[in-house]
C-alpha cells in the first residue's frame, strides 16, 4: 500500500489504492467476475427475502450503488459472508472482497485492507454509528476521493437508507443501482445530475511535464485523475497494476503530456494525453501512449497530439520519433510522416480497422541514416500482448 510521499498519511482522501491483483483467465475489465442469477433470494434483514428479477453481476469496471438492508445482504454474500437460496453464486475462484466499513477508524486501517489488493472493493456507509466514531468522516473522504475513481477494480457503495446525505455523491461515482421494491431486486441505470455547459476557449492547449506541473497547480492535479481515468478505459493492463498514472510515469520512466481545453471559469477538460520518453533502445523518442475520451474523438485531438510530439522531437537531440501503433492511430501517423517498420503493412491500411493489428511505426529526421531495428526482447514482448488479448 502506498502512501503520499513524504511519510504516512492521515487522511483517507490522500490514500493511494493499489491496482487490484490479476484474475487468471481474465484479460478485460468488462469481463462478469461474480454473478446472481434470476430468481435468487437474498435473506435481509428481519428474516425478509429479497428476490432477482434478473441477473446481476460485477465486472472490474463496475460501479454500483445499493441502499438498506438489500445493500448489507448482497455485502454479505459477496464477502462470503451468507449464502442464498437457490442457485449459488458464480464467482471468479481467485475473486478478492475487502469490506471498508465502520470497522475501520482510521486512514491506516484502511491502507492495511487495500494492501490486500481486492478486484472489489465495498464501501458500507454503515447505519448508526456511535457518537465519536471515525468513520463517518473516513467515509466522506473515500467516496469524494480521486483513488475510487481510478481504481481498476469494481466498486460496490452501500448506503445506509435512501435520501443519506451522501446520496447525490454516490449517484455521481456509481453507474448501476440495484434497489429492493416489494420483495424484489431490481437493476437500474444511476440517473445524473444535468451537467453544467460552459462555454470553452476557442484554442486547446498543451501541459507538458503534466506531473511536475500539477504539484504547483490544482487544476492540473484534476487533469491527471482524468488522464489515470482514461488509461484505465483504453488500456487493459493498465501500466502493470500501477494505481494512478503518476506512477506509472515515475517507474517507467515516461513524461505526461495533456491537450487540454479551458472553460470561462478556469476549469480544465481533458481532451487528449500521451506519454513519451527517450528510449535508447530504439535510438529516439517513444511515444508510448496515446488517447483521446469517447465523447472528444473523431475530432481531431489524437492527429494534434501526434503532431506535437513531431515539433518537440524536431527541437529534441533526437533524431526519431517511434510508436506501437493501433490501427486508427496508424492512419494518423501515416499521414504526418511516420513509416513502418515492416513495409507489408503499409498494404493493410485499406483493410478494415477491425481487420489490422498494431504495428511499429517510426518518423525519422534522417531518413539516410542506418534504420534501428526493433529491439528483440520488444518484439517478444508485444508479440505476447498481441496473443494475450486475442
Amino acid at each position: 500500500m502506498q502512501f503520499m510521499e513524504g511519510g504516512s498519511c492521515s487522511s483517507a482522501k490522500d490514500l493511494l489504492w493499489p491496482g487490484p491483483a490479476s484474475l487468471e483467465g481474465v484479460k478485460s475489465r468488462k469481463r462478469a467476475v461474480f454473478e446472481l442469477l434470476k430468481d435468487t433470494v437474498l435473506q435481509v434483514d428481519g428474516g425478509k427475502c429479497c428476490a432477482l428479477e434478473g441477473r446481476v453481476s460485477l465486472s472490474l469496471e463496475s460501479r454500483v450503488l445499493v441502499t438498506g438492508a438489500a445493500g448489507r445482504a448482497i455485502a454479505a454474500v459477496l464477502l462470503e459472508q451468507a449464502g442464498v437460496s437457490s442457485a449459488p453464486p458464480v464467482r471468479h475462484r481467485q475473486l478478492g472482497v475487502a469490506h471498508l466499513g465502520p470497522q475501520l477508524q482510521s486512514a491506516a486501517d484502511i491502507a492495511e485492507v487495500l494492501s490486500g489488493r481486492p478486484q472489489v472493493v465495498i464501501l458500507d456507509e454503515g447505519a448508526g454509528e456511535a457518537d465519536g466514531s471515525a468513520w463517518p468522516a473516513l467515509f466522506g473522504e473515500l467516496l469524494q476521493g480521486s483513488a475510487i475513481r481510478s481504481f481498476q477494480g469494481a466498486v460496490v457503495v452501500c448506503l445506509s437508507s435512501e435520501g443519506s446525505a451522501r446520496e447525490q455523491t454516490a449517484r455521481d461515482l456509481c453507474s448501476v443501482c440495484w434497489s429492493a421494491t416489494n420483495g424484489h431486486l431490481l437493476t437500474e441505470e444511476v440517473a445524473k445530475a444535468p451537467a453544467l455547459i460552459v462555454p470553452e476557449r476557442a484554442e486547446p492547449t498543451f501541459v507538458d511535464e503534466l506531473c511536475a506541473a500539477s504539484a504547483s497547480n490544482p487544476d492540473y492535479a484534476s487533469l491527471l485523475s482524468q488522464v489515470t481515468a482514461l488509461a484505465a478505459d483504453c488500456f487493459d493492463d493498465f501500466e502493470d497494476g500501477e494505481p494512478t498514472i503518476e506512477a506509472a510515469a515515475k517507474r517507467l520512466g515516461w513524461t505526461v503530456v495533456a491537450l487540454v481545453s479551458t472553460n470561462s471559469i478556469g476549469k480544465s477538460q481533458l481532451l487528449a494525453y500521451g506519454t513519451y520518453c527517450q528510449e535508447s533502445r530504439l535510438g529516439g523518442l517513444y511515444l508510448a501512449r496515446v488517447a483521446v475520451p469517447q465523447e472528444h474523438r473523431r475530432k481531431g485531438y489524437a492527429s494534434q497530439l501526434v503532431s506535437w510530439m513531431v515539433a518537440r522531437l524536431q527541437d529534441s537531440s533526437s533524431k526519431s520519433l517511434w510508436v506501437h501503433a493501433k490501427p486508427l492511430l496508424q492512419i494518423v501517423a501515416s499521414k504526418l510522416g511516420f513509416s513502418y517498420l515492416d513495409p507489408a503493412c503499409e498494404a493493410k491500411l485499406a483493410m478494415p480497422v477491425d481487420q489490422r493489428e498494431s504495428a511499429w511505426m517510426a518518423l525519422r529526421l534522417e531518413p539516410e541514416e542506418a534504420a534501428h531495428e526493433l529491439p528483440k526482447r520488444l518484439r517478444r514482448q508485444m508479440a505476447k500482448k498481441q496473443r494475450d488479448r486475442r
